[in-house]
């Protein structure tokens, strides 16, 4: 390849991974600093949130260099694949209840889902690392966490009406 044209490829390279990290960092210092910080702060100020947006986005680069100073020799690709797969097991399923099964899920276990979906894609990649995308193991524990908070739904409601009924035989629903 002509020196020119390979210097282009390059520079194109180098922006590409330049603007996905940069995209993943301010994404995530985002959340962290409005989502969490400024719910959990009381009237938190605005030297404050920016002091935790760029410490959130320090963390999140430092921790990115080294899961990729880690593994030199992999491709990133990979790295690309796992963080669809993480996304997807996080938000697939709770987004799908959220919408289609609004009130029949319990919270507590559609927050689970949000949290398990990924923890379970990362140590099926880390520990087991079988041949086929951790991805679908993911989003079979977020299933099996919202299905967990769907049955619990379901029997506290029971048990509510029941109550009820018990309290005032002669009301029927």
């Amino acid at each position: 390849m002509p020196g020119l044209l390979g210097g282009v490829v390059l520079a194109t390279l180098l922006i590409t991974v330049l603007v996905a990290g940069a995209g993943l960092a301010l994404g995530i210092g985002t959340i962290v600093s409005q989502d969490l910080y400024c719910r959990m702060a009381k009237n938190p100020s605005d030297r404050n949130t920016l002091f935790v947006t760029r410490c959130s986005i320090a963390a999140v680069l430092a921790l990115s260099l080294f899961f990729t100073g880690e593994r030199l020799s992999a491709a990133i690709l990979n790295w690309s694949f796992m963080s669809m797969a993480l996304r997807g097991a996080m938000i697939f399923l709770p987004l799908c209840g959220a919408l289609f099964a609004k009130g029949k899920i319990d919270r507590r276990f559609a927050l689970a889902a949000l949290a398990g979906g990924p923890l379970t894609v990362l140590v099926v990649k880390l520990v087991w690392n079988p041949a086929f995308d951790p991805l679908f193991v993911g989003v079979a524990a977020a299933a099996l966490l919202m299905l967990m908070g769907a049955f619990l739904r379901k029997e506290e409601t029971k048990s509510r009406e029941e109550t009820v009924a018990k309290a005032h035989p002669g009301n029927k629903a």
